[in-house]
């Protein structure tokens, strides 16, 4: 069955390298004046020690050992083993963490994405043999959507929020399958259902209703049956919340976690695209989920190259894109 399309996501912002204009890389590594802390202390540095201090809280302690056996495999195999040895130092039993799947993701703008509706991680390897993405790159990228994993999980059990993540995820459900189904009987002939639907009975039939519905004027069944279809994800979700639960403890109302929780929640709610359904960059940007999850990439891309220093490292490789880029 079709879920409506709600996710968190990767955006593969290097399908085509932004082109920056005026000097940054001049900018980021002048010296800063007068600094009291340290001398010749360059912006970059900044940037580069204060990610230093965030992403020490997203610390999954690879060795060199799990990263060359993973490094043997590519394509699936390799995402594969990546999202099972992130699993692992996660601590994400595999009886609740999301469903890993490979699609073409519609989304120009995305690489990976979470879409908790389903539980599951997607990833889109065309786009990324496309951008020729190096494995330390998948590895971080399937990283920054297994924090978004992290986030739902964490509003699923809290007392309050995990509710009304239920009510919203309920609410946003049957509006997606209400849209699909419709938007396939208007505008798909009848001969490409089993095409479209990849030959699932049960989407199928729910075609055939709907059109016998609306043919003997009978519109109100239709809406019974995507209640009933509704009534039995919530079954599915109640459970699932529940497993979670039981699993990893319930947050209380006046846990410290919960303004995390809450502006969470909120951000998921209102989302990130535009009026066109395209990610508004500046608006994701600005989220505290993304801005989490990408910390969490970053260190998992630091970890998975084991290199000596952090700051160094993340001064290089920011230069690095930043002269990639110009020349573009």
């Amino acid at each position: 069955m079709k879920i409506a399309d709600i996710s968190y996501k990767t955006p593969s912002t290097n399908l085509k390298r932004p082109n920056f204009t005026g000097n940054i890389c001049e900018e980021l590594t002048k010296v800063i004046p007068n600094t009291k802390v340290a001398k010749n202390l360059t912006m970059l540095d900044v940037r580069a020690m204060q990610h230093y201090a965030q992403a020490r809280m997203y610390r999954l302690g690879i060795t060199s050992e799990e990263v060359a056996k993973i490094s043997k495999l590519d394509g699936k195999e390799f995402c594969t083993a990546a999202f099972d040895l992130l699993s692992k130092k996660l601590g994400i039993p595999t009886d609740v963490r999301p469903q890993l799947k490979f699609i073409q993701i519609r989304d120009k703008d995305s690489l990976a994405c979470f879409a908790p509706i389903s539980n599951t991680l997607l990833i889109d390897l065309n786009k990324m043999k496309a951008l020729n993405l190096d494995n330390a790159e998948v590895f971080s990228a399937i990283r920054h959507e297994m924090q978004h994993f992290l986030q739902f999980k964490d509003m699923l059990r809290h007392k309050e929020y995990g509710e009304k993540i239920t009510d919203f995820l309920l609410f946003k459900f049957k509006e997606g399958q209400k849209v699909f189904f419709e938007n396939l009987l208007d505008n798909c002939p009848e001969e490409a259902w089993a095409q479209v639907l990849h030959g699932n009975p049960r989407d199928f039939a729910v075609l055939k209703y709907m059109k016998m519905f609306r043919q003997i004027g009978l519109e109100s069944e239709i809406d019974k049956m995507f209640d009933a279809m509704t009534s039995g994800y919530r079954s599915h979700l109640v459970a699932f919340r529940s497993d979670i639960i039981k699993k990893f403890g319930e947050i209380d109302k006046n846990s410290n976690l919960t303004p995390k929780i809450k502006n969470d929640y909120q951000e998921f709610v209102v989302g990130y695209k535009d009026t066109a359904g395209n990610i508004d960059k500046k608006r994701y940007v600005q989220a505290a989920i993304e801005r989490e999850a990408y910390i969490a990439q970053t260190q998992a891309k630091y970890e998975f190259l084991q290199e000596p220093c952090f700051v160094k490292w993340f001064k290089d490789d920011h230069l690095k894109l930043l002269k990639e880029s110009s020349k573009t």
